[in-house]
């Protein structure tokens, strides 16, 4: 391949990741598997709910819908709210083969502004969170809320 060939691949290649749009192999596979996204998705709609319960909005799942993850809207509750951002408590349940599993406790912050929503997971201090690995639950837990809550 010559430089001028390379430059133009390099070139496309960084505007598509600009953009946001990440190029694809020929397995249909993202070749970006972790470039961030550039804003969150605001019209998050839950794959389910558990037992048909419309309190328990599913966030995520994995292995064909075996173990699965839900935001039990019972327990939530709104901290405070200010200027198109919000601190919430609430427990997201953890199933297998829809059988109770255990329920972990969350602080979720999410605020938005020029650049789009950023969704915070805290405790002690807040650290912002993405779609990737651990952080999936609660973070498709932070885009449910953006809709729930009106923001």
């Amino acid at each position: 391949m010559n430089k001028r060939k390379v430059k133009s691949v390099l070139v496309s290649f960084g505007i598509m990741a600009t953009l946001g749009l990440a190029p694809i192999n020929s397995d249909g596979q993202s070749i970006l598997l972790n470039y961030p996204q550039a804003e969150a998705a605001v019209n998050f709609e839950p794959s389910g709910y558990w037992n048909g319960d419309a309190n328990y909005p599913r966030v995520f799942y994995r292995d064909g819908g075996k173990c699965s993850w839900y935001i039990d809207l019972s327990s939530l509750y709104i901290q405070n709210r200010a200027d198109g951002g919000v601190s919430v408590n609430l427990y997201i349940t953890y199933t297998v083969d829809n059988q109770f599993e255990k329920n972990a406790f969350y602080n979720i912050h999410i605020t938005r502004n020029n650049s789009g929503y950023h969704i915070y997971q805290g405790g002690k201090g807040l650290r912002e969170i993405t779609g990737f690995g651990y952080e999936q639950p609660a973070y498709n837990a932070g885009l449910f809320l953006i809709n729930y809550l009106g923001l």
